[in-house]
């Protein structure tokens, strides 16, 4: 059976009222996402100044432990060299006997 206008309007009427809803629902969906997006997007900044930080402390205190190693050898060094001087001393007393 056919549809008179009048009815064919009132269908238009109603498919329109609920994509003027739909529209409005995905309008405010968008607003949501992005003011997430911005809130994420603060906070993946925040991570990267902390991994940045962080990345300097670990830098930082890499570059103490090779200072403390380069003195400990030196340190070894100079413990070495008193052991051998004594021992030589030793050696020269001994031998002047």
């Amino acid at each position: 059976m056919a549809k008179t206008p009048t009815q064919q309007i009132g269908e238009l009427r109603t498919d329109f009222a609920i994509l003027r809803e739909r529209v409005e629902t995905l309008s405010r969906d968008q607003h949501e996402l992005n003011s997430e997006r911005k809130t994420h997007g603060n906070e993946l900044k925040e991570l990267q100044r902390q991994v940045a930080l962080l990345t300097q402390r670990f830098d930082d205190h890499l570059k103490q432990v090779e200072k403390w190693d380069q003195r400990r050898w030196m340190l070894y060094g100079l413990l070495i060299g008193a052991i051998l001087s004594f021992a030589a001393n030793l050696v020269v007393a001994l031998v002047r006997k």
